[in-house]
């Protein structure tokens, strides 16, 4: 006959196995000390190194309407995130049932940034790459905006598909492809102007230097789910590059 300390061993309901810290957890981790550590004041001297070198282009919206409207947008809707709380990623389980709301997140997330630091990198780098506006015209701008904004989506959700075992959890929220996916043309259509030496390092850097340090910072800052966001928008904006999407 079992006792009474047996049979309520036995009836008791079996604990789940503890698990480590998950494997993405420490690479989060560690690329966050890394954007604190390094590339956050590498940023700072290199833009100190640039505030008395001459622009490239002249200052203001001129002949950038698409860039200035869409600089107020982020700021309103990215306030309203931080404001009212809305979600920092895109998981599959918000976007796998068939409610309103999940259809509404997975049309919007792309278009604020639920922190204010996220917000204030994407916009210095969206206000840099007005002169690619300028050079193709703000309908075609606006174009490779949308175009590159949708694929990124599509890659977007077969990651998360793809990796539902728990190798992609999320994918950060933001306009990751609008930003990042126009950094792809901006590396290989806007010439270097003029090289900086850094104040205090002794080696000096081209006038794109802060550009690819501020969109470093945007890939690192809540990583491991904005490497997901950057790859989807940076392989679409290769996309659109290479002329693969027939736009």
């Amino acid at each position: 006959k079992p006792t009474p300390m047996a049979s309520s061993m036995s009836s008791s309901p079996e604990q789940p196995p503890t698990h480590p810290a998950s494997a993405w957890d420490t690479i989060g981790f560690l690329l966050s000390l890394v954007n604190l550590v390094v590339v956050l004041p590498l940023t700072y001297l290199v833009f100190r190194s640039t505030l008395r070198a001459p622009s490239a282009t002249p200052f203001g919206f001129h002949l950038a309407p698409v860039t200035r409207m869409a600089l107020c947008a982020l700021f309103l809707s990215s306030t309203a995130a931080m404001v009212f709380g809305w979600p920092h990623t895109l998981s599959l389980s918000s976007v796998s049932s068939m409610h309103v709301t999940s259809l509404l997140l997975f049309l919007s997330y792309q278009f604020y940034f639920p922190s204010l630091s996220s917000l204030v990198c994407a916009s210095l780098l969206l206000y840099r790459l007005r002169q690619m506006e300028r050079a193709y015209g703000a309908r075609k701008y606006l174009g490779h905006w949308i175009a590159v904004c949708g694929v990124s989506s599509l890659l977007s959700l077969a990651l998360l598909v793809t990796g539902r075992g728990g190798l992609v959890r999320g994918i950060a929220c933001g306009p990751y492809a609008m930003v990042l996916g126009t950094m792809v043309l901006y590396r290989s259509e806007v010439p270097t102007h003029s090289h900086h030496r850094v104040l205090g390092l002794g080696f000096e850097v081209s006038d794109k230097a802060l550009g690819y340090l501020l969109a470093l910072q945007l890939v690192l800052h809540s990583a491991p789910e904005s490497l997901f966001a950057s790859l989807s928008a940076l392989l679409a904006g290769l996309l659109y590059e290479q002329d693969m999407l027939g736009l």
